[in-house]
């Protein structure tokens, strides 16, 4: 307990390694992977962010990345259809579309998007939604979506943390034989799966933390991001959710990030993130009621030190950052 705040701060940690700028990123999984690594691009950092849309379920995520690993592409038959679109169970909905081949050549470009990102990153966040995943009854696959097909054609299931750690073991020993170098920074989404209800969801979190735990100990490569911890038992309060009381506020997502970049954002790399928040700050600020003249000069000097930042920086995304100013 911190003095007399009656709060539990989690401890202070530092990373099994850093993020640079020119540290080239992969983010997979549920949506709060995106929070994190939205907040990268944002600063200019190369991204490949979610290929196959967001994800919960971390048997559905390995299916994927064991396709993009042997760079195996879908076929027509793998695609299913229903209120007149074309999807895929192993992908997010914004994968589906009204034409068949249109939607078999988007998952075939996320497919290809990934294995080449699985051979190039450096560092990939992985985070994992929820233990519980949806079979179909008539196959016995566990889907990513259930596209709104009907219920009756799914079953819920719990997955087993030994099931979950057997799949993932395998899918690491091969990641790391074509990408030796690669770093894992694994982390649960401290979103609330209501639907489940508050014991249902508890299980499923239970379960994941069990195997991540188990394939953390296993590979010196894959780290643990406290997320989960940050938001479930340091802010701890309700404060911090959204108005769904599920999902984590804008306020509570800032502070994840501020304990993210003091443990794995290298000392460089976050002097040029204060660099390109002061930018910000001042594009923010410039007055609609400034005279012209005045106001052209402060819009040039923005530019120029947003220049002088990517001229130093060569390897920031510049088409992103230049987004500042427009």
């Amino acid at each position: 307990m911190e003095g007399n705040s009656f709060r539990s701060v989690y401890p202070d940690f530092k990373g099994d390694f850093l993020i640079q700028p020119e540290t080239k990123v992969m983010s997979i999984g549920s949506c709060f992977s995106e929070h994190i690594s939205t907040k990268l691009m944002s600063n200019g950092l190369q991204i490949i962010q979610n290929p196959f849309g967001i994800l919960y379920n971390p048997i559905s995520i390995a299916t994927n990345l064991n396709r993009a690993l042997n760079f195996t592409s879908y076929q027509m038959k793998d695609l299913a259809y229903h209120d007149g679109l074309w999807h895929c169970f192993d992908f997010h909905g914004r994968f589906s579309h009204p034409d068949q081949k249109i939607c078999l050549d988007k998952v075939n470009q996320a497919i290809s998007t990934a294995s080449r990102a699985i051979k190039s990153s450096d560092v990939v966040l992985l985070t994992f939604g929820t233990g519980w995943g949806f079979r179909m009854k008539e196959s016995g696959k566990i889907v990513a979506n259930c596209h709104k097909f009907p219920a009756l054609e799914f079953e819920r299931v719990l997955l087993k943390p030994g099931k979950i750690i057997d799949i993932w073991k395998g899918l690491f020993k091969n990641w790391f034989a074509v990408n030796p170098d690669i770093k894992l920074l694994i982390s649960i989404s401290p979103v609330r799966y209501l639907r489940d209800g508050m014991h249902g969801n508890n299980l499923g979190k239970a379960s994941l933390q069990l195997a991540v735990d188990e394939l953390v100990n296993q590979f010196d490569m894959i780290s643990y991001f406290p997320a989960f911890e940050l938001i479930t038992d340091d802010l701890r309060d309700y404060r911090f959710f959204d108005h769904d009381y599920a999902h984590p506020s804008r306020e509570a997502i800032g502070y994840v990030w501020k304990r993210f970049k003091k443990a794995y954002l290298s000392a460089e790399l976050q002097n040029i993130i204060k660099s390109i928040e002061k930018i910000k700050k001042q594009s923010a600020h410039i007055s609609l009621h400034e005279h012209q003249s005045m106001q052209k000069a402060r819009q040039s000097k923005i530019k120029n030190s947003l220049e002088r930042l990517i001229e130093e920086y060569p390897v920031l995304d510049k088409q992103i950052l230049y987004q500042i100013i427009e």
